[in-house]
């Protein structure tokens, strides 16, 4: 009954989630990255083509001007959403570049919004609580940071998103070890991994957790045959939906591999009021980002429930007998599911400060860890739920979900269109000394129109790393006419846009300083923070 009603209230939230979207999907700006990555879904959907028109004799249009997938530069890159993307861009025959890129928005989004459902039946599948299950799904939904990227990051929160859906499936999977399960589980880990290669680890955690529970368990010998088959299948479903792999599988694969565990990178990052070559950074970055940059009632609860499953975790380990079942790593599915979301946590934060891996642009390559704080969050909540139920104090749990969705509410609201810049009260008044802000460059688009509000024709140069030229094909043909980009050519400039984002330190790059006849007239603000400042000629 619980699970009809959960679904019935699911379709109503998706078609909630998806008029707010088409509401606002065209507020966001252009992030620096998008149109590289579409180029490289361009160069394997041209490749696709190819071999449709070598092997089954159709006569699709291929474009002679891109490179070969197979000698392509950035062939590591995992393509799974580019395609579908560039598949609907071409069904709509769409040429224009901000129709193009809102379209992606809307798509990326659409993602996000169904994988936000899928989260809401994980924690149904292991607390049975219609509520929980409710709350939790809105909370990730109007987390700031995840809402905002959720429309132009199509890199960090694709992976994000479907990352939600293995770890359903992976739990599915636990409960129930049929074909269909097994089969599920094997094809969404490897859509995984073909959107992004390090995905790989989520099939790791799930085959440690297996084996444990095969050799402590004493499970049969089906179970082994699981383990078997999900390894087969896995590899069978990633070289279907990477097209790098089809003519060379294991060396691309390992040559994706190697490049993102430790990416090439050589710039340098602005963190805690220095700069920090990206390849050495402190190894507290990714913490401090992520303690910083979400609501402070998640992180608080969910470090709470993390040391708390970790001392049961080692409590547990040091007591293990072989023959005692109530020394058993984990007592029920609740239990099993605390651990895995601990695992996925624990595991690439530790793993990319032992190995000093190279990172940048605050904590995005791993938000696909945000999803496991909020289910860690609402796994020791229902813990003390259980508690407090019986002492007739359950609302007080109802009060804690509801100042959650609050804060997030006020936060989407306040920062619209720029959640992408929200960090929580502790931090708020300190950002722009502390931490980059706009890395992606997705202000420019605005500071472009302030600027042509009050003249019919400006002359901008910039400061940063930004590329005013996509920014202006995001604005419309009028709106465009009015603006000439002179690059950091200052003599031809009547106006300056600068995100402050900087590749090396500004002090020391001559590009980075603007010449002193130029004053700021403007600044892009949300609360206390400094996104973009618009320079005008003296």
């Amino acid at each position: 009954m619980h699970k009809n009603k959960l679904n019935n209230y699911l379709i109503i939230l998706f078609f909630i989630y998806l008029f707010f979207s088409f509401l606002i999907y065209k507020d966001y700006g252009i992030s620096i990255d998008e149109p590289s990555t579409r180029f490289h879904g361009l160069v394997s959907f041209n490749y696709i083509v190819g071999l449709l028109n070598k092997f089954l004799f159709f006569n699709f249009a291929i474009n002679e001007n891109l490179p070969n997938l197979q000698s392509y530069e950035h062939r590591d890159y995992g393509v799974f959403f580019e395609i579908i993307a560039i598949t609907i861009e071409r069904i709509f025959k769409l040429s224009n570049f901000s129709e193009i890129f809102y379209l992606r928005h809307l798509i990326t989004n659409i993602f996000f919004i169904i994988s936000s459902l899928f989260f809401a039946k994980v924690i149904f599948k292991f607390t049975k609580d219609l509520n929980f299950s409710l709350w939790g799904s809105i909370i990730l939904y109007t987390t700031p940071r995840i809402f905002a990227n959720s429309f132009y990051n199509n890199k960090d929160l694709i992976f994000l998103s479907f990352f939600i859906i293995c770890i359903y499936y992976i739990f599915s999977f636990f409960k129930k070890k049929n074909t269909k399960n097994l089969v599920l589980v094997s094809l969404s880990l490897a859509i995984l991994t073909s959107i992004r290669v390090i995905g790989i680890y989520l099939l790791i955690l799930l085959l440690i957790f297996l084996l444990i529970e095969i050799f402590e368990k004493k499970k049969n010998k089906s179970s082994f045959f699981d383990f078997l088959k999900i390894i087969i299948l896995y590899f069978l479903f990633i070289y279907f939906f990477w097209p790098l792999l089809w003519e060379s599988p294991l060396n691309n694969f390992l040559y994706s591999f190697k490049n993102m565990i430790n990416y090439p990178w050589g710039g340098s990052v602005f963190y805690l009021g220095e700069y920090h070559k990206g390849a050495y950074l402190p190894w507290h970055y990714l913490l401090v980002w992520i303690i910083a940059s979400n609501p402070t009632g998640i992180i608080i609860i969910f470090l709470i429930s993390f040391f708390f499953v970790a001392y049961r975790l080692v409590k547990r380990l040091l007591k293990i007998e072989e023959e005692n079942y109530s020394n058993s790593l984990w007592k029920n599915e609740s239990e099993l599911f605390s651990y895995l979301n601990f695992a996925i946590i624990f595991s690439p934060i530790f793993l990319i400060i032992i190995n000093s891996s190279t990172i940048y642009s605050g904590w995005r390559h791993v938000y696909f860890v945000y999803p496991s704080i909020i289910l860690l969050v609402i796994y020791f909540l229902n813990l003390v739920n259980k508690s407090l139920f019986k002492l007739k104090y359950k609302n007080i749990m109802n009060i804690i979900l509801v100042s959650f969705l609050v804060i997030n509410l006020h936060s989407l609201i306040r920062y619209h269109p720029y959640q992408n810049v929200f960090f929580n009260k502790v931090f708020d008044n300190y950002a722009n000394k502390l931490f980059e802000i706009d890395y992606w460059g997705l202000s420019n688009v605005d500071a472009l129109k302030q600027l042509i509000k009050e003249e019919d024709i400006v002359n901008v140069c910039n400061l940063g790393l930004m590329d005013l030229t996509f920014s202006k094909k995001m604005l419309n043909e009028e709106e465009s006419k009015k603006i000439m980009i002179q690059g950091q050519d200052f003599d031809k400039c009547s106006h300056i846009i600068s995100n402050k984002i900087y590749v090396y330190n500004p002090k020391f790059t001559k590009k980075y300083q603007h010449p002193d006849n130029f004053k700021i007239s403007k600044q892009i603000k949300r609360g206390n923070i400094v996104i973009n400042e618009l320079l005008e000629r003296n």
